[in-house]
């Protein structure tokens, strides 16, 4: 079983090991950097793939049998596309074990659950046929060569890009958590985030503008992770969120959550009771779902 561990430069030595390993070489365009190079470059990036503008490129480390054994990244993505790039790579002593492809599939699985990215590429050295395999066993189509695209050791190398779209992936595909897959939709005002641009980062079914207040309501569908995760962009005040599963509807305030039954307008009471301390009308308090 693997995890996928937040980047951190006092792991910059064990990647720096990784890199300079005959396979990595031999595959890969290595630009050259020393130990504090990369430290500064693992500064940068980002592990909180719910602000994508945070950084531009995301990094963790795989975690296998309490060992830190590769890195996943994501990085050169496109907001206006909704696309983005990955890398992954696996210590040469621990290729071979499953790790690799286990490692792509929690990952993709993490990328299509908290981002709104509907596309993924990767390009793979064309003789990298063991690297090739994995991308094809997580559902990635080979979508063509791009010759001489990069020059590795001095000599120009083809490069074959492959790519795996969100619909493929959602489609009872095999690749998927089935914890992953169970999402909530929901409704979120834009107004009462901290930082609206992070609506940029999640999968939107419908907007409305209401009148004459002139909020920007989003249904939109998260998993119970990503509720979490923008629990904490919340605005203090009277402001709140909800979502909803089947009967099981989640009113999410900035420092206390609610689960109700849709059916049982009893267990209402309380989240309501609590809206009201904060200053939200009780009209407001109805927690409108789908077919209400």
């Amino acid at each position: 079983m693997i995890s996928l561990v937040p980047t951190s430069p006092q792991y910059a030595e064990l990647w720096q090991q990784w890199r300079q390993e005959p396979n990595s070489i031999h595959y890969n365009p290595i630009v050259g950097s020393d130990l504090e190079g990369l430290r500064r470059r693992m500064q940068s990036c980002s592990s909180d793939l719910s602000n994508l503008k945070a950084a531009e490129e995301f990094q963790f480390f795989i975690q296998w049998t309490g060992q830190l054994v590769g890195t996943v990244s994501l990085k050169n993505v496109s907001f206006m596309m909704s696309y983005g790039e990955i890398g992954y790579g696996v210590g040469e002593e621990y290729q071979g074990k499953g790790i690799g492809s286990e490692g792509i599939r929690t990952f993709v699985s993490k990328i299509f659950s908290e981002t709104s990215l509907r596309r993924l590429f990767a390009y793979v050295a064309e003789d990298n046929f063991a690297s090739r395999r994995l991308l094809e066993k997580n559902g990635f189509e080979q979508e063509g060569i791009c010759r001489e695209h990069y020059i590795i050791n001095g000599t120009p190398t083809n490069e074959v890009l492959y790519g795996l779209l969100r619909q493929d992936w959602e489609k009872g595909n095999k690749f998927s958590s089935p914890e992953i897959t169970k999402k909530y939709r929901g409704m979120i005002v834009e107004e009462s985030l901290e930082d609206p641009t992070i609506i940029n980062n999640i999968s939107i079914q419908n907007v409305q503008i209401t009148s004459p207040s002139r909020w920007h309501i989003y249904t939109v569908s998260l998993s119970k992770e990503q509720i979490d995760q923008y629990q904490k962009f919340l605005k203090r005040g009277p402001w709140y969120m909800h979502f909803w599963r089947g009967d099981d509807i989640v009113a999410v305030f900035k420092d206390k959550t609610f689960h109700l039954s849709k059916n049982d307008k009893g267990t209402w009471l309380p989240a309501i009771a609590y809206g009201k301390s904060i200053g939200i009308p009780e009209e407001q308090l109805d927690f409108l779902t789908e077919g209400k």
